[in-house]
C-alpha cells in the first residue's frame, strides 16, 4: 500500500509539475518579450544617446558585466538618467509625454475601479479641496493616534525592525528623495501666458522652499544626501550614469516608478498645468508614513530630521499643503474669469487627475504596513476579480511546484508570482493581473479575438486544455474590459483625444517647453570685445539714451528671465553653492521678499505688492502707450528679435551653457541699472527695481565666485557678459 500511495503521490506532482510547466511556459513568453506600454515606448530609445555616447547601464569601467536585473527596472533607472541630463538626451521628449500620459491614465484606471476619492468631489468650489484634504488629514491623525497608542502597549515598530532594515529602506528611497520637488521643477518659465504668472509664482515659491529659498544647508535634497553619505558611504550623485548601476542594489521598481513620475509631471507645463497643480496638492499633504518613519527612525539612532522637515513645512495653514491648494484654488478662479465656467470644470478634472497621479505613485511606493487613505484607491474590477481567481487556483493545483526561470517582472520571479501563499495577498494578485494586462504582445487591450493569450488557451495553442471553456471566457471577458483604459486621461479630461499614431510637431520655442531646436548661427562675441571683471558693485558703461526706443527694449525685457531658470529645474542640480544663488536670483527677479532665516509660507501668497520684472515690462508697456502683449510669442510676434530667440535656445541648455548664460545675465542686471535710472517706469516702480537690482548683482556675484575657478566656465561668463553688453549697446543706439 506505501508503494501504492507513493506512487499515486509521484503522478499527481507529475501532473502538478506537466500543468506549471505549461502555465510557466507562457508567462515565460510573455514577460521575455514584453512588459507594458510605457516600456515598450522606452525601449525604443534604449541604445545610442544624442550625439554617439552610449549609456551602458550593466557594467562600469573595471568590472564584470552585472546581474541582469528586472526589466522595467532597468528602464525606469534609464529614463531616471536621461531626464536628469535631458539636454544631451532631448530625443526622448515625445516618449516621455506618452509615458506620462500612460501614467495618467493607469492611475485613473486604478482609482475609479475602486473608491473614487477626489474624483468623488463633483463640481468645484473654492472650498472643494481644502474640505476634501481636511477629511483626508483628519483620517491620518486618527491613524496616528492609534498608531502612537498601539506603540505605547509594546506593539514593535511598523516600518523597521531594526536599524539595519531601516538603513536599506532609506536607501531605497534615495531615487525618489533625491527628485524632491521635481514635479514644479520646469513651471517657472517665460513662455508661460502672462495671465497664469501670479499662480506660476506662487507654485514655484514652493520648490524654492523645497530648495531652501537658496540657503543651501536648508535644500531638502541636501539634507537627504547628507543623511545618505552618513549611512551608505560610496553611493553614486544621483544625475550619474553610476547611480542607476545594478551594483548599487537600488532594486525597489515602485521607488524608481515614482521618481520618474515626478520628473516628468512638470516637463510639459504649457501642456499639463492643471495636472501639475494638483499632484502639487497631493504630494504636499502630510503622510502617515513620514510621521512613522520620523519617529522610528529617532528610536534607531537615526537623524530623522529630513522627515521632521516634511512634516512641519507641509502643514495645511501657512505651510505647502496651504500654499498648494491656494495655487489650484488660484488657478481655476482665473480660468472661469477669463473662459468661463464650463473651461473651469475642464480645468478642476485635470487637476484632479495630477491629485489621482500622485496618490497612485505613493499607494505603489508606500509600505505594506501602512494603510492609505481613499484618494486612489487600486481595488480590483469585477473582471479582474474574476481572471485572478482562476489564476490563484491554478497555482494552488500546482502544490507550489516551482519551475527554474529566472525570468522576473515586477520585481519578482515567475515562481515567486505564482506562488500560491504569495498570490493570496490582493497587492500581489492586483500587481500580477495588471503587469500582465500591460504585456501588449500577449494581450491586446479591448481585442480578446487579437489577443495571443487567447490563441494560446485555445485549440492548437500551447495551454489548450489548462482552462475550461468557461474560464477562456473570463480571460476573454478580463482582456475587452481593458479596452477603455489607454484613452482614459483624453476622455476624462476632456481633451481631443489624439490619432494613434500622432507624431507631434517640432515645438514653437517662442511659446512651447521644453523645445531642443538647432540652435541659430550666433555672432557670440570674441574675447577681445571686453572681459568681466565681477564685482558686488555697479560699473556698468550701458547707456540706452534718454529717448530710447520702447519696441526695441521690450522683447529682451519680456525673453531675459529665461536665461536662468533651468538652472534650478532639477533637484539634484541644483545643490551647488553657485546654483543656490542663481535661485536667489530668480526669486528676485520674481518679485519674492527678500530671504531671511525663516519661512514665508502663506504669508508670500498674501502680499499684495509682488512686482517683478514681468509687471515692470507691462507698465512699460502701457507708458509707451503700446498694446500689452498676453505672453512671451505675442510679444516676439509684435516686436520680433532675433537676440530675443537666441537667448530662448540658449537657455534650454543650462549645463553647457552655463557661464554663457550667467555672463548674459550679468549684462541684463546693467540694464536693470539703466532703466531704474530712466523715465520709462514711475517713481515707486523704478525704486523697487534698483532694490531688485542690487539682489541680482549680489546673488550673480557669489554665482560667479563660485564658478570661477573652473577657468573655462569663468572664460565663458567674461564672453557672456561681453556679447550682453554688444548687443544690448546696438539695439538701443
Amino acid at each position: 500500500m506505501q508503494i501504492i500511495a507513493k506512487l499515486l503521490s509521484a503522478m499527481a506532482n507529475a501532473q502538478a509539475m506537466l500543468f506549471y510547466g505549461a502555465l510557466a511556459f507562457i508567462f515565460v513568453a510573455i514577460f521575455t518579450f514584453t512588459f507594458s506600454d510605457i516600456h515598450q515606448v522606452l525601449r525604443r530609445h534604449r541604445g545610442r544617446p544624442a550625439g554617439g555616447r552610449g549609456v551602458i547601464l550593466n557594467q562600469s569601467p573595471g568590472h564584470e558585466p552585472q546581474q541582469s536585473e528586472d526589466e522595467s527596472l532597468v528602464l525606469y533607472k534609464e529614463l531616471y538618467f536621461k531626464l536628469h541630463n535631458l539636454e544631451d538626451y532631448p530625443d526622448i521628449l515625445p516618449q516621455a509625454r506618452n509615458i506620462l500620459i500612460a501614467l495618467l491614465s493607469r492611475a485613473l484606471f486604478m482609482s475609479a475601479s475602486g473608491e473614487p476619492g477626489i474624483l468623488s468631489c463633483g463640481e468645484y468650489t473654492p472650498n472643494t479641496l481644502r474640505n476634501f484634504l481636511q477629511h483626508q488629514q483628519d483620517e491620518m491623525s486618527r491613524r496616528w493616534e492609534q498608531y502612537v497608542l498601539q506603540r505605547k502597549h509594546g506593539c514593535p515598530r511598523k516600518m523597521f525592525k531594526d536599524r539595519e532594515d531601516a538603513i536599506h529602506w532609506l536607501k531605497q528611497m534615495a531615487p525618489l528623495k533625491y527628485v524632491d520637488g521635481a514635479w514644479l521643477g520646469h513651471i517657472n518659465n517665460v513662455t508661460a501666458p502672462f495671465s497664469i504668472h501670479g499662480v506660476v509664482k506662487n507654485a514655484w515659491q514652493i520648490l524654492s522652499e523645497e530648495y531652501g529659498d537658496g540657503d543651501l544647508k536648508k535644500h531638502h535634497v541636501y539634507i537627504y544626501n547628507k543623511l545618505m553619505r552618513g549611512l551608505v558611504p560610496g553611493l553614486p550623485r544621483a544625475d550619474t550614469v553610476s547611480f542607476i548601476e545594478p551594483c548599487h542594489g537600488l532594486t525597489d521598481t515602485s521607488t524608481w516608478r515614482s521618481a520618474v513620475a515626478q520628473l516628468l509631471i512638470s516637463l510639459f507645463p504649457h501642456e499639463f498645468f492643471p495636472e501639475i497643480l494638483g499632484f502639487n496638492v497631493h504630494v504636499e499633504s502630510i503622510k502617515l508614513e513620514t510621521l512613522i518613519v520620523a519617529k522610528e527612525l529617532r528610536e534607531l539612532n537615526i537623524d530623522p530630521y529630513y522627515f521632521n522637515l516634511h512634516t512641519s513645512i507641509d502643514n495645511a495653514d501657512s505651510g505647502h499643503t496651504a500654499m498648494a491648494i491656494h495655487a489650484a484654488n488660484q488657478y481655476l478662479e482665473q480660468i472661469r474669469s477669463t473662459h468661463g465656467i464650463q473651461e473651469q470644470r475642464r480645468a478642476w478634472k485635470r487637476v484632479q487627475i495630477g491629485f489621482v497621479l500622485s496618490g497612485y505613485l505613493e499607494q505603489k511606493s508606500a509600505s505594506p504596513d501602512i494603510p492609505q487613505p481613499a484618494g486612489g484607491s487600486l481595488g480590483m474590477t469585477d473582471a479582474e476579480e474574476r481572471f485572478i481567481n482562476i489564476i490563484r487556483a491554478k497555482s494552488a493545483a500546482s502544490q507550489k511546484i516551482h519551475c527554474n526561470s529566472g525570468v522576473k517582472f515586477g520585481g519578482r520571479t515567475l515562481a515567486e508570482w505564482l506562488d500560491s501563499t504569495y498570490l493570496s495577498s490582493p497587492e500581489a494578485q492586483m500587481e500580477f493581473v495588471r503587469s500582465l494586462g500591460n504585456a501588449t504582445n500577449w494581450v491586446q487591450k479591448g481585442n480578446s479575438k487579437q489577443s495571443r493569450l487567447v490563441r494560446e488557451l485555445s485549440w492548437g495553442g500551447r495551454m489548450f486544455g489548462s482552462f475550461t471553456n468557461l474560464e477562456v471566457d473570463v480571460v476573454k471577458a478580463w482582456i475587452e474590459s481593458l479596452k477603455n483604459e489607454p484613452q482614459l486621461y483624453w476622455h476624462f479630461s476632456g481633451r481631443p483625444t489624439p490619432p494613434v499614431d500622432e507624431i507631434l510637431p517640432p515645438g514653437n520655442i517662442l511659446m512651447d517647453y521644453p523645445v531642443f531646436s538647432p540652435i541659430p548661427v550666433l555672432d557670440v562675441c570674441a574675447p577681445q570685445l571686453g572681459i568681466l571683471h565681477p564685482s558686488s558693485v555697479h560699473t556698468s558703461s550701458l547707456n540706452i539714451g534718454a529717448n530710447v526706443d520702447v519696441t526695441k527694449l521690450l522683447p529682451l525685457w519680456f525673453t531675459h528671465p529665461c536665461l536662468l531658470q533651468s538652472f534650478v529645474s532639477i533637484p539634484f542640480k541644483s545643490m551647488t553653492i553657485a546654483r543656490c544663488a542663481v535661485l536667489r536670483f530668480l526669486r528676485a527677479q520674481a518679485g519674492f521678499d527678500i530671504e531671511s532665516a525663516g519661512i514665508a509660507g502663506m504669508d508670500e501668497a498674501r502680499r499684495t505688492d509682488v512686482v517683478g520684472i514681468l509687471e515692470f515690462g507691462v507698465e512699460m508697456a502701457r507708458q509707451a502707450g503700446l498694446k500689452v502683449p498676453q505672453s512671451l510669442k505675442e510679444a516676439l510676434e509684435e516686436w520680433p528679435s532675433d537676440f530675443a530667440v537666441a537667448m530662448l535656445h540658449l537657455s534650454m541648455r543650462p549645463n553647457k551653457n552655463s557661464g554663457l548664460l550667467v555672463g548674459l545675465s550679468w549684462a541684463f542686471v546693467d540694464l536693470h541699472d539703466v532703466v531704474a535710472s530712466c523715465n520709462l517706469l514711475s517713481r515707486e516702480s523704478c525704486v523697487l527695481l534698483s532694490s531688485i537690482s542690487r539682489r541680482e548683482r549680489e546673488s550673480l556675484f557669489e554665482c560667479i565666485n563660485d564658478l570661477k575657478r573652473d577657468g573655462t566656465v569663468y572664460q565663458q561668463i567674461s564672453h557672456g557678459y561681453a556679447w550682453g553688453m554688444d548687443k544690448l549697446r546696438s539695439s538701443f543706439n
